[in-house]
């Protein structure tokens, strides 16, 4: 119960296959999930070049 990941992703970055060539890196941001009253979404992160 103290394991801020737990839940279901369901947040997500739709893109194009051209997009998805640019794309260095992607992550979801869990540290919000372990606030006293979190959201039951986390932010999913892309880095494009």
């Amino acid at each position: 119960e103290d394991e801020p990941k737990r839940g279901l992703r369901i947040d997500l970055m739709l893109g194009s296959a051209a997009l998805h060539e640019r794309c260095l890196s992607a992550s979801i941001d869990y540290e919000i999930r372990g606030m006293e009253k979190p959201s039951d979404h986390a932010p999913v992160l892309i880095e494009l070049s």
